[in-house]
């Protein structure tokens, strides 16, 4: 571990050039209340109301506040991956005076990781080779055993505050921190409170706002990181335990099995204010906000809610989806890079088309079918020989099938009783100069039964075959020149625990659903359809 380095830490500019919008913007720095030296005069002037010897010995030094310079990346994620820290990207005695995703040191060159500020235990050791540089030595009362004992001995009944609450008290008074205090009851009046709230986005699909679940909302007080951490329901609420004092709200994209960047690194998170209040975090607008909580959605439901009975991720190591605000003339990529010392994104999900930012849908179905390719890995033994032996038919075709379904079950759920559905046309950002109609939410619109081999507007290795097993639909009924689809019965759950492990192009396929094929279906049906691929 490298030497300390006491440093006052220089006053802090925004970055407000890209994405003004999203990026922290930091008020004035607060005198930290949990200092040494703060917390000693502290003690000495309420060691005698409670008739307690004035025993500086007693606060001492027992965490450090510290801020940390990853050198790159991949030390970056070691520090992440690491459970006993807890990382902000922004100082924490700091007022915050917006809230955003974004905030990047002026100092530090933006495509390299920016200070990440937390607070360790003394004794706690870094891994050798990190950067770090030394705020202040600190005392936690709260964590001190000592400092409980002579709390439960030295009790000041004035107004039923312990001793341990009114050292604190004292603390934020001398560092004009009142605002920190510890409120006194009058009458029936409640001193705790409750923190809570909930996480709602904006679906343009829907046109309304929807709760967010499955992210994480921690709480802190001051350099004291990370108290406690809950996570939103279905309806996008949490809650936490009593507090009896303000606390710092914090919203972070991530989840035991996957985390957000915003972009190729950095954890989407917002950092919320210091309050004695509900925080409500609402994502209403058509913006890069929107996008990251459409990423998270979609990834959320693979990994964690109804996929509607799908083999779910199992990489020993969180997935990384890099939602970035551009246009790539792709909706998404998977990169693999599937093993645990990778630190690249796995997966790339982009914001914009050439008509426009992707619908909430768009996004929520991409992200999926970039997640099947990890599945589909995985099915194949996760060997890299054996996947890369799959053809691209096969390869595309089945996380077409796959976000079809999701998206489907998402959507329907949450009203859209005909999505995915040969009755569905949606036409949104999809009229072309020309007059033209390109085809919407590909694979969503129509469930494109639509689709024809070698038409400019589809490519024929993503293609609707495995719809065409689920569904009941013959396509060549509705529309001139389609597959003559005879063939329904097969589940998807059921293709993918069964035996698409054995399918690797055209001719396994039809071998594989000849000798799986549900009752009523027919060899001759199954060839009908196929030779149509």
């Amino acid at each position: 571990m490298d030497q300390i380095v006491k440093e006052e830490v220089p006053p802090v500019e925004t970055d407000t050039k890209a994405n003004p919008d999203n990026v922290v913007v930091l008020g004035k720095r607060k005198n930290n209340p949990y200092t040494v030296e703060n917390m000693r005069k502290a003690f000495s002037e309420v060691s005698s109301r409670a008739r307690l010897a004035d025993n500086a010995s007693v606060v001492k030094t027992s965490h450090l506040y510290i801020r940390i310079l990853p050198k790159d990346w991949a030390e970056y994620d070691a520090l992440e991956a690491d459970t006993n820290l807890t990382l902000y990207n922004i100082p924490l005695d700091y007022e915050i005076l917006k809230q955003g995703s974004i905030y990047h040191d002026p100092s530090i060159p933006a495509d390299k990781p920016t200070w990440q500020y937390t607070t360790i235990p003394v004794g706690y050791v870094l891994p050798n080779g990190i950067k770090y540089e030394l705020i202040s030595e600190c005392y936690i009362p709260e964590l001190d055993k000592t400092m409980t004992q002579i709390s439960a001995s030295a009790r000041l009944s004035a107004n039923g505050k312990s001793f341990t609450d009114v050292l604190l008290d004292k603390a934020m008074v001398l560092s004009d921190n009142e605002g920190d205090t510890l409120k006194v009851p009058t009458g029936n009046a409640r001193v705790a409170w409750q923190p809570r709230g909930r996480v709602m986005c904006l679906d343009t699909r829907l046109n309304q706002m929807i709760g967010l679940q499955g992210v994480k909302i921690t709480v802190r007080r001051w350099i004291f990181v990370k108290i406690r951490d809950a996570v939103t329901d279905a309806d996008g609420r949490y809650s936490f335990e009593d507090f009896n004092r303000p606390v710092n709200y914090s919203c972070v994209f991530e989840t035991d099995k996957f985390d957000i960047r915003s972009g190729t690194w950095g954890q989407v998170k917002f950092d919320g204010p210091k309050s004695s209040s509900p925080w409500d975090l609402n994502f209403w607008a058509n913006d890069l906000n929107r996008f990251y909580c459409d990423v998270f959605r979609g990834a959320y439901t693979y990994n964690h809610g109804d996929n509607g009975g799908l083999k779910r991720p199992d990489l020993y190591y969180k997935l990384k989806y890099a939602a970035h605000d551009k246009n790539k003339n792709k909706q998404g990529v998977n990169y693999g890079n599937w093993t645990y010392h990778e630190i690249n994104p796995n997966i790339l999900v982009y914001r914009f088309s050439d008509n426009g930012a992707y619908e909430s849908d768009e996004v929520f179905s991409t992200t999926c079918h970039e997640t099947c390719h990890s599945t589909h890995w995985q099915v194949m033994n996760a060997g890299l020989v054996q996947f890369s032996q799959v053809c691209t038919f096969i390869s595309e075709s089945w996380p077409v099938a796959v976000e079809w379904y999701l998206t489907s079950i998402e959507y329907r759920k949450r009203g859209i009783a005909n999505y995915g559905t040969p009755e569905y046309e949606n036409l949104t950002n999809r009229l072309l100069a020309n007059g033209d109609r390109e085809p919407a939410s590909y694979p969503l619109d129509r469930a494109h039964q639509d689709w024809i081999k070698d038409s400019p507007f589809f490519s024929n290795d993503y293609t609707p075959i495995f719809i065409d097993l689920v569904d009941n639909v013959n396509q060549s009924t509705l529309f001139f020149n389609r597959p003559i689809d005879n063939v329904s019965g097969y589940t998807l759950p059921s293709i993918e625990s069964n035996f698409l492990k054995k399918v690797y192009c055209n001719s396994s396929l039809s071998e594989q659903l000849k000798l799986n094929k549900p009752n009523g279906v027919s060899d001759a049906q199954i060839d009908q359809l196929m030779s149509f691929y």
